[in-house]
């Protein structure tokens, strides 16, 4: 369960609330407060995740983010053997 879950989950209660008692305007506000919560917490997720990615490659040794070599370089490699593809 995610941090933000429970606004969510406030809002479309509140929505809830608002169309079994007859509340239409705080229906649609409601409901337009959880869209623009569901993008900003996505927002801050991204946000969030880009900032771990990049402290995780930084913290990296070189040796570690180079490990895939380029097909180039496999060819180039003297214990390259192709073998066939079969089905």
């Amino acid at each position: 369960m995610d941090r933000h879950d429970w606004v969510l989950g406030v809002l479309a209660d509140i929505s809830e609330f608002a169309g079994e008692n007859n509340l239409p305007k705080l229906q649609a506000m409601a409901e337009d407060a959880k869209a623009v919560a569901e993008v900003e917490i996505g927002e801050v997720q991204a946000e969030h995740h880009k900032a771990i990615m990049k402290a995780v490659l930084a913290s990296a040794p070189q040796s570690a983010q180079s490990q895939s070599p380029s097909p180039a370089s496999v060819q180039d490699n003297p214990n390259y053997v192709r073998r066939p593809i079969t089905h």
